[in-house]
């Protein structure tokens, strides 16, 4: 999925109130008139989209953060302890059977 360019969105833009300000009074004029209304809609409703994308993942990258920091990393810190323990308990028994 590709963006739309603010760039070309007003160059475009430009282009058509041209020719809607240099026909005016012809058919090409008022068609001209009538895409530039449409283009600018389209592009206000794509920028308002955009917004609340932003808004969504800004909540869902907060949301992330505090779900690792309180659940996930105290999950595998008790996880890497056991382990240690699990293994220097391992390490300790088989020691004194060797002997």
């Amino acid at each position: 999925m590709k963006g739309i360019s603010k760039k070309d969105h007003d160059i475009l833009c430009a282009k058509f109130a041209q020719i809607a300000f240099l026909k005016a009074g012809d058919t090409s004029s008022e068609a001209a008139a009538n895409g530039l209304s449409a283009l600018r809609e389209k592009y206000q409703e794509y920028e308002s989209l955009i917004d609340s994308l932003r808004e969504y993942i800004a909540g869902y990258d907060e949301l992330n953060k505090e779900l690792r920091a309180e659940i996930l990393v105290p999950a595998l810190r008790e996880k890497r302890k056991a382990a240690r323990y699990s293994t220097n308990d391992f390490e300790s028994t088989s020691l004194l059977t060797a002997g």
